[in-house]
Protein backbone atom coordinates (compact mmCIF):
# COMPACT_ATOMS: atom_id res chain seq x y z
CA UNK A 1 0.00 0.00 0.00
CA UNK A 2 0.94 3.60 -0.69
CA UNK A 3 1.41 6.48 1.74
CA UNK A 4 1.02 9.67 1.84
CA UNK A 5 3.09 11.49 5.08
CA UNK A 6 1.06 9.92 7.71
CA UNK A 7 -1.66 8.74 6.15
CA UNK A 8 -2.65 5.03 3.49
CA UNK A 9 -3.88 6.09 0.51
CA UNK A 10 -6.80 4.64 -0.84
CA UNK A 11 -6.10 1.09 -3.32
CA UNK A 12 -8.06 3.03 -5.75
CA UNK A 13 -6.75 6.06 -5.79
CA UNK A 14 -3.45 4.20 -5.33
CA UNK A 15 -4.36 2.49 -8.97
CA UNK A 16 -5.13 5.81 -11.07
CA UNK A 17 -2.03 7.01 -9.88
CA UNK A 18 -0.29 4.34 -11.37
CA UNK A 19 -2.16 4.14 -14.32
CA UNK A 20 -1.80 7.97 -14.79
CA UNK A 21 1.92 7.60 -14.49
CA UNK A 22 2.05 4.81 -17.24
CA UNK A 23 -0.60 6.33 -19.52
CA UNK A 24 1.13 9.39 -19.67
CA UNK A 25 4.89 8.27 -19.04
CA UNK A 26 4.73 6.43 -22.59
CA UNK A 27 3.47 9.91 -24.51
CA UNK A 28 5.98 11.66 -22.55
CA UNK A 29 9.07 9.44 -23.52
CA UNK A 30 7.70 9.71 -27.18
CA UNK A 31 7.67 13.57 -27.23
CA UNK A 32 10.69 13.42 -25.29
CA UNK A 33 12.19 11.72 -27.92
CA UNK A 34 10.74 13.88 -30.58
CA UNK A 35 12.53 16.55 -29.14
CA UNK A 36 15.60 15.45 -29.24
CA UNK A 37 15.18 14.40 -32.90
CA UNK A 38 14.38 17.68 -33.85
CA UNK A 39 16.67 19.85 -31.76
CA UNK A 40 19.11 17.34 -33.88
CA UNK A 41 17.91 18.31 -37.22
CA UNK A 42 17.59 22.27 -36.53
CA UNK A 43 20.75 22.01 -35.34
CA UNK A 44 22.53 20.11 -37.78
CA UNK A 45 20.41 22.76 -40.52
CA UNK A 46 22.23 25.94 -38.65
CA UNK A 47 25.04 23.81 -39.12
CA UNK A 48 24.85 23.16 -42.92
CA UNK A 49 23.84 26.64 -43.76
CA UNK A 50 26.50 28.25 -41.61
CA UNK A 51 29.21 26.25 -43.58
CA UNK A 52 27.21 27.08 -47.17
CA UNK A 53 27.78 30.70 -46.06
CA UNK A 54 31.49 30.37 -44.58
CA UNK A 55 32.37 28.85 -48.13
CA UNK A 56 30.05 31.67 -49.81
CA UNK A 57 31.98 34.46 -48.24
CA UNK A 58 35.54 32.38 -48.34
CA UNK A 59 34.54 32.45 -52.05
CA UNK A 60 34.81 36.31 -52.06
CA UNK A 61 37.01 36.87 -49.39
CA UNK A 62 40.00 34.62 -50.59
CA UNK A 63 40.22 36.24 -54.15
CA UNK A 64 40.14 39.92 -52.75
CA UNK A 65 42.89 38.82 -50.29
CA UNK A 66 45.15 37.33 -53.29
CA UNK A 67 45.24 40.55 -55.19
CA UNK A 68 46.04 42.85 -52.38
CA UNK A 69 48.77 40.49 -51.12
CA UNK A 70 49.84 40.55 -54.55
CA UNK A 71 49.31 44.48 -54.87
CA UNK A 72 51.61 44.76 -51.97
CA UNK A 73 54.52 42.84 -53.06
CA UNK A 74 54.23 44.68 -56.36
CA UNK A 75 54.22 47.94 -54.25
CA UNK A 76 56.83 46.13 -52.37
CA UNK A 77 58.98 45.06 -54.79
CA UNK A 78 58.68 48.67 -56.62
CA UNK A 79 59.95 50.66 -53.52
CA UNK A 80 62.58 48.08 -53.20
CA UNK A 81 64.04 48.17 -56.70
CA UNK A 82 63.53 52.92 -56.53
CA UNK A 83 65.45 52.55 -54.02
CA UNK A 84 68.46 50.84 -55.32
CA UNK A 85 68.29 52.74 -58.13
CA UNK A 86 68.18 55.59 -56.29
CA UNK A 87 71.63 54.51 -54.32
CA UNK A 88 72.97 55.00 -57.33
CA UNK A 89 74.41 51.36 -57.98
CA UNK A 90 75.61 51.32 -54.11
CA UNK A 91 75.62 47.59 -53.34
CA UNK A 92 75.44 48.17 -49.94
CA UNK A 93 71.84 47.78 -48.05
CA UNK A 94 70.58 50.99 -47.16
CA UNK A 95 70.65 49.78 -43.56
CA UNK A 96 74.11 48.73 -43.34
CA UNK A 97 76.72 50.69 -41.31
CA UNK A 98 78.83 50.99 -44.12
CA UNK A 99 76.06 52.97 -45.76
CA UNK A 100 74.86 55.00 -43.23
CA UNK A 101 78.78 56.51 -42.83
CA UNK A 102 78.83 56.73 -46.09
CA UNK A 103 75.61 58.96 -46.33
CA UNK A 104 76.98 60.89 -43.51
CA UNK A 105 80.24 61.74 -45.09
CA UNK A 106 77.99 62.73 -48.30
CA UNK A 107 76.00 65.30 -45.99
Amino acid sequence: MMRLGDRELDERLVTIIYSMVIFNGIPLLLFILYLILSSTVIFASALLVQLVTFLFGLAIFAPVALFTSMGALTASFTIIGVKRFLLNGSNLPAHSKQYQQQQLKVD
